[in-house]
């Protein structure tokens, strides 16, 4: 095994299908509220239903939220993107790529339980735990460990893939893969005691900066207070931070204005709410995060050749003004290609009407027409509304059909011919912006039936090299192929919004906030 390091440096390139993950904010203080930043009162507004606490069940931003306060991982993420020592003090890879050993730091401890300090074996037992239970977990890790299969079909009660010696943990790998600590960082694995059932009610013990105290499932509000001995908290971390869980914006910005809570993290509906009142005592702020809003074409149904899709497609993209949709939509941010962060971030279409008209001319008149679905809600209807003008402008009709509770297993069963929807990475990398181009990806299907060869070597040479120069090298050959084929139209990242009326800041693990890292005054 190489002693190299591995960086613990490499930017995370700031932005599945799948839950997404993720909502975006800031920090708050209320004149009317306690004056005190030790006492932190936060409401997350339409950040999903607070179902539960246990991290290897956590799926929508309001519980990972609170999650990522309780419990430690191996990897954490710092404020500049960076992966960052966290239960693991260091960790190595072998040159092949396919084994890997972690450094457990020796002061961690579970919070409410004596004298129980975090052992590799809760670690293992963490990790097969998360892969046991359905869920997100078994797509991020399943493929790569050796013996999950195995383990994740019942036919074996431990991963042979993962082993322990003392204090160090170490992962044999079906394949190379040089972004195991940046999956390891994902608060679906964070550490819990050994023996922790896998259904259970309440929250199990974490490591975390922060113990739960209460949760009322009643009132949907949640308590925790410091552990004042955590390595990663500050004296100047708060001491308590209480969370209310809102399901209506106006409810949430209601309370806010009243002083109930200090900081408020909120939706697009939230940022038109607080744009349009009290601005002379509230400090409001769009925010982006990873998801983007897209257009992503079947490449596998009947009606279009692929290459008449490929010419279609390119056509939506160059016929879209994204700037002006942008303005439309206040605080969302343009989405030129497949990788909208980063140096990357402009590679992709831009609005260009000779281009649109050139390629509408290759068609066909009855190629210029298609059917688009569009997913529920008012945001998707209105962006598909103002799309659907656009289009017109350069010859190319749709016909809009408004998604139901069925959208979903439509998208992935392939009953569409283009679809408005939306994906958003866990974490903000190269190398999960490609998750939707693999033909194999999990759990949400490559639902275009989009393959490339040209793709599929790019996007290895990414994954089977830890040099920065090689993995940027592999960036841009995937990039070039995937615009290149074009079986997406990408548009913007759509707005979210924090609202505060004082200077306090919070840093931030992707599109989730750490609220330990407040700082500012009242």
């Amino acid at each position: 095994m190489s002693k190299n390091q591995v960086k613990t440096t490499r930017p995370l390139l700031a932005g599945i299908i799948f839950l997404i993950i993720f909502a975006l904010f800031s920090a708050c203080s209320n004149q009317n509220a306690d004056s005190s930043p030790n006492h932190l009162k936060v409401g997350l507004a339409e950040q999903g239903v607070l179902n539960t606490l246990d991290p290897a069940r956590a799926g929508t931003t309001a519980p990972i939220t609170i999650v990522l306060h309780m419990y430690d991982r191996l990897i954490d993420i710092g404020a500049d993107g960076s992966l960052i020592p966290s239960l693991s003090t260091t960790w190595h890879a072998s040159a092949d790529l396919l084994t890997w050993e972690f450094v457990l730091r020796e002061n961690a401890t579970f919070q409410g339980i004596d004298n129980a300090k975090v052992t590799a074996a809760d670690v293992k037992f963490s990790i097969e735990r998360a892969l046991r239970i359905p869920g997100l977990g078994r797509t991020l890790l399943g493929g790569l460990l050796e013996g999950a299969d195995t383990f994740m079909s019942g036919k074996s009660e431990t991963i042979e893939g993962i082993t322990i010696s003392k204090n160090k943990i170490i992962f044999q790998l079906t394949k190379p893969f040089a972004f195991l600590p940046d999956r390891l960082a994902i608060t679906l694995f964070s550490i819990v005691p050994a023996h922790t059932p896998d259904e259970t009610k309440n929250a199990p013990p974490g490591s975390g900066p922060y113990q739960l105290t209460e949760w009322d499932r009643t009132t949907y509000r949640v308590t925790l207070k410091k552990n004042s001995d955590h390595f990663i908290v500050s004296p100047d971390s708060p001491e308590s931070i209480e969370f209310y869980i809102f399901e209506d914006t106006a409810a949430a910005v209601q309370e806010l204005k009243a002083g109930t809570i200090q900081w408020l993290e909120g939706s697009a509906s939230a940022l038109d709410l607080l744009q349009n009142q009290a601005k002379d005592r509230l400090i409001v702020n769009p925010v982006i995060g990873l998801d983007y809003k897209l257009v992503a074409f079947n490449m596998a149904k009947g009606r279009f050749s692929e290459s008449d899709a490929n010419t279609l497609s390119k056509a939506l993209n160059y016929a879209v003004d994204r700037k002006k949709i942008a303005e439309l939509f206040k605080g969302s941010v343009p989405v030129f290609g497949p990788l909208p962060v980063g140096p990357w971030k402009e590679k992709g279409y831009h609005f260009d009407e000779s281009k649109t008209k050139a390629l509408v001319e290759k068609l066909p008149p009855e190629k210029r027409t298609f059917h688009l679905l569009v997913e529920p809600g008012s945001e998707n209807r209105r962006l598909a509304e103002v799309l659907a003008q656009q289009w017109e402008a350069a010859g190319i009709n749709v016909t809009l059909e408004q998604g139901q509770s069925n959208f979903f297993p439509r998208l992935t069963s392939g009953d569409y011919e283009a679809a408005l929807t939306y994906f958003g990475p866990l974490l903000p990398t190269a190398e999960q912006y490609f998750w939707p181009f693999r033909e194999a990806s999990i759990p949400i299907p490559n639902v275009m039936g989009y393959v490339s060869e040209q793709f599929k070597a790019a996007d290895s040479d990414l994954v089977t090299s830890q040099s920065k120069q090689v993995q940027d090298q592999a960036i841009e050959k995937a990039l070039d192929v995937i615009i290149e084929d074009a079986s997406m139209v990408w548009l913007l990242h759509p707005p979210r919004c924090t609202a505060t009326s004082t200077d306090l800041k919070v840093d931030r693990l992707a599109s989730l906030p750490k609220f330990w890292t407040c700082k500012g005054s009242n």
